[in-house]
């Protein structure tokens, strides 16, 4: 059986049921780390798995910009595990951006990348948003206050109109 799930950047194709060879799963595909000082550092730990029937081989792993640090040796995997990994950043400039790369023996995922942001000023996925208030412009009238949504599914879009 076959689903379909699609993120911001990504589309992901699942084929349920037993995985012949090794398959990698990532607990996350993103980090982003809150502002912090120069020198202050903070750690996100990401959760590897393979939910595949063979041991998962790691041939390389590195990161793109200094100011993150990981494993970089990480061990074969045995089939349907996972272990924790602690993705680090120290703040040293601002807007620090790279990707913890990994190389595997997984047929349809070889290269693997978890996109890295340090110093980021926006919010991140569980974290709770500010309250904001917006202008109903289209569809009805008065003020959207974000704080009057508790307890319900908001979905804002914003779109260019060109």
């Amino acid at each position: 059986m076959l689903s379909y799930s699609a993120e911001w950047r990504y589309l992901q194709v699942f084929d349920f049921g037993p995985v012949d060879g090794p398959d990698i799963d990532l607990s996350i595909r993103e980090i982003n780390f809150p502002f912090m000082e120069e020198g202050e550092s903070d750690t996100i730990t990401i959760e590897l798995a393979n939910n595949g029937s063979n041991i998962l081989e790691f041939d390389w792993t590195y990161i793109t910009h200094e100011d993150f640090s990981a494993e970089t040796q990480l061990e074969p995997l045995v089939p349907y595990h996972n272990y924790s990994l602690d993705v680090v950043y120290t703040g040293n400039s601002p807007n620090a951006s790279g990707v913890y790369n990994f190389q595997t023996n997984d047929p349809d995922e070889g290269i693997v990348g978890i996109q890295l942001t340090g110093n980021y000023t926006g919010i991140n996925v569980g974290e709770s948003p500010p309250d904001f208030s917006l202008p109903i412009v289209a569809n009805g009238s008065g003020i959207f206050n974000l704080s009057n949504q508790l307890g319900k599914v908001v979905v804002i879009a914003f779109f260019a109109p060109w």
